[in-house]
């Protein structure tokens, strides 16, 4: 990192350090684990009796004779009679989406869920290495973000006279008299230089690291423990081979359902037709040992084939009903955090307002 850089981490404040480097990472947040950022929250008895009465009053005059008659012979609550038919109706969604992945008498997750599932898994295997590397090595990914943004200044101040020249300080400190007058007259030059660095320089390479972000999450699904639940543990190289699972318990994979809905959430806000930056890509993920066995070009081919995958498994997939349908529970709400805020339809995710699916 250049002189003026260093000078400015010594220059500034605590407050002042923590804005500058949020500023450049705070979309990233590369050290968040995937626990960290997902909240069940239960509506309380008033709000779950408001979404009753909300379900009650969209129905028309004979769905409301039904329920009636099931309020009569059964002897439910109202309540009660409407969170089961929103269940069933759950359940035939489900059916229809995508048949033969779960039981749901017997509260049970198919090996066909499993497969779809370990798509996921042959597409995220080149990356886990990498990311795993990546992820853990923040010096060096902040390193290389203030090069780029460095190179990005057009005329960066590499040193402490590109600000400031000898002649200058010489001059300032024979009219003051001391050496924090030219500190103090150095400091308010850097302010001003930082402060014509336009936003859109942060903004841009935000947005080119974006798909290593929107991916993360995935790449780092525990993929062995969920294949666990089916009774099956994955090679090291799966390559074509089929793997064998068998049915698992729904209710013990629902903390995983979460996590990896959760993932493929995140991946579904990526812009699949968005061109990547490779010259970024290829240092970020620069490797000169090489141990994982793949090459940069593999790297970012897959992280292009993860989020078009991704994607398409977050629609094709009505993860947000399966967790539900086993939760027993229609009016189940999980809120997610989410560090580059997004706010639209069904689930949002945002750090600020998190809202609940």
């Amino acid at each position: 990192m250049s002189d003026v850089f260093h000078e400015l981490s010594r220059s500034l404040g605590d407050e002042e350090r923590k804005a500058l480097l949020k500023r450049i990472s705070d979309s990233l947040n590369y050290r968040t684990d995937a626990e960290d950022n997902i909240y069940h929250k239960d509506p309380n008895r008033e709000e779950r009796k408001k979404l009753i009465e909300k379900e009650f009053a969209a129905l028309n005059w004979l769905q409301r004779f039904f329920l009636w008659m099931r309020m009569t012979f059964s002897g439910k609550p109202l309540n009660q009679v409407v969170s089961e038919n929103k269940l069933r109706s759950i359940q035939r969604r489900v059916h229809r989406k995508v048949p033969g992945f779960a039981g749901f008498d017997t509260q049970v997750l198919y090996p066909a869920f499993a497969l779809k599932v370990f798509e996921l898994f042959k597409a995220v295997l080149p990356l886990r290495e990498p990311f795993k590397r990546f992820w853990s090595e923040g010096e060096h990914f902040q390193a290389i973000l203030a090069a780029v943004i460095e190179e990005r200044l057009g005329e960066p101040r590499q040193k402490v006279e590109d600000l400031i020249t000898t002649d200058e300080m010489v001059e300032i400190y024979s009219r003051k008299g001391t050496r924090a007058a030219v500190r103090s007259e150095f400091i308010s030059r850097l302010q001003s230089y930082t402060d014509t660095l336009g936003d859109d320089i942060f903004h841009n390479l935000e947005e080119e690291i974006l798909p290593v972000y929107y991916i993360k999450e995935l790449v780092s699904f525990p993929f062995h423990s969920f294949f666990e639940m089916f009774h099956y543990v994955p090679p090291r190289d799966p390559g074509e081979s089929a793997p064998f699972f068998k049915t698992a318990s729904a209710n013990l994979s629902l903390d995983l359902i979460e996590r990896l809905y959760y993932a493929v959430y995140i991946i579904s806000k990526a812009d699949d037709k968005g061109e990547l930056n490779v010259n970024l890509l290829r240092r970020l993920f620069s490797n000169e040992d090489q141990e994982d066995g793949y090459s940069e070009e593999q790297i970012i081919r897959g992280i292009k084939d993860v989020i078009k995958l991704g994607k398409s498994f977050y629609n094709d997939v009505p993860l947000a009903d399966i967790i539900r349908f086993f939760r027993k529970d229609p009016y189940y709400q999980l809120i997610f955090l989410y560090a580059h805020n997004e706010s639209e339809g069904f689930l949002s995710v945002d750090t600020e307002n998190p809202i609940a699916f």
